[in-house]
């Protein structure tokens, strides 16, 4: 989503990194973006 990557320069550093690499497909099931606190995020299960 453009306004979490635009918010977030974790997620934007994690995109940025993965770029090129080979990755498990995972499906984000919940997510919660605290500011100056990090991110919370639940991906196929896993928390």
């Amino acid at each position: 989503h453009t306004n979490l990557l635009t918010a977030c320069k974790l997620c934007r550093a994690v995109i940025d990194h993965s770029i090129g690499q080979v990755l498990p497909h995972v499906s984000i099931e919940s997510f919660e973006s605290l500011p100056g606190q990090g991110l919370f995020a639940t991906l196929t299960g896993l928390k």
